[in-house]
């Protein structure tokens, strides 16, 4: 049974929101967009106006239970997956910090087209700028790249 119901009125609307923009996301636009991926059909656009998911949209962490939390990150990744955005997180991360992480991205502008995959990836692998807690990503296994490169190897 959908647990939506349960939730604040919020929560409702914004999941609404996002199962609109995914039925609104048809088969024939991903086809005509991928029969010129790659020419003039990329745009450089923030996911809100990609997704047409307007950022105000997302309900105040601060007023959400973790159910709904975890409900919105399942259903802003659905959404994302739709639109063939492939978003980097830890599996571990708690739903809280992904969400806080999702939602900081809608207004960043990507390079997009429908019929290609645009990642999108918080982590430079740099445990000191790293986004993610400790035990949360792989960059925390090692020193940077300097354990695997000596100050004389060219990086291309």
């Amino acid at each position: 049974m959908d647990k939506v119901r349960d939730f604040n009125s919020s929560t409702i609307h914004f999941i609404e929101c996002l199962r609109e923009s995914v039925d609104n996301f048809s088969a024939a636009d991903q086809k005509s967009t991928s029969d010129t991926a790659g020419a003039s059909r990329n745009r450089t656009k923030p996911i809100s106006l990609i997704t047409n998911v307007e950022t105000d949209t997302f309900p105040d962490i601060s007023k959400l239970e973790a159910e709904e939390v975890a409900s919105l990150c399942n259903e802003v990744s659905s959404l994302l997956y739709t639109y063939n955005f492939c978003v980097i997180l830890p599996k571990e991360l708690p739903a809280k910090q992904k969400y806080k992480l999702l939602r900081d991205i809608w207004d960043e502008a990507y390079e997009y087209a429908a019929g290609q995959k645009t990642y999108v990836e918080f982590c430079d692998c740099d445990p000191e700028c790293c986004p993610f807690p400790l035990n949360c990503c792989q960059c925390n296994n090692f020193n940077g790249f300097d354990d695997f490169y000596d100050d004389t190897t060219i990086i291309f």
